[in-house]
């Protein structure tokens, strides 16, 4: 079952990634560094616990993967904790590179629906 989790949490990181590379698109207010992206997704609450492992303590865990009792949880990561659990994200344009410029990525997962949101910011 652990495996499983594993895997489907790499899937998930993975289009987590990849979703919010597609938002990463050039706009005037990249210049500035204000542009924003907002990535939803559905995961499963035990795939979620071994993606977000090293920043749940046992007790969110534990009422994360139970799914009769409704729980949320958000986190805020700084820009390294959020690659290291995501990978980098980023998308070129023209002259430059856009990347996370925020200092905080926030990370929102609700387990009986399996919502899983990210946002933030990211500019030049």
């Amino acid at each position: 079952m652990r495996a499983l989790c594993t895997q489907v949490a790499a899937k998930v990181a993975a289009l987590t990634q990849k979703g919010i590379n597609a938002q990463m698109k050039w706009r005037p207010s990249c210049k500035h560094g204000s542009a924003r992206f907002s990535y939803e997704g559905l995961c499963v609450p035990g795939a979620f616990c071994s993606l977000m492992a090293s920043h749940l303590s046992d007790k969110e865990k534990r009422k994360l993967e139970d799914t009769s009792v409704r729980m949320a949880v958000q986190k805020k990561l700084t820009v390294e904790q959020f690659e290291e659990v995501f990978g980098s994200c980023g998308a070129s344009c023209r002259f430059s590179y856009l990347r996370i410029n925020t200092p905080t990525v926030l990370v929102k997962f609700e387990n009986q629906e399996g919502a899983l949101k990210v946002t933030g910011g990211y500019g030049l």
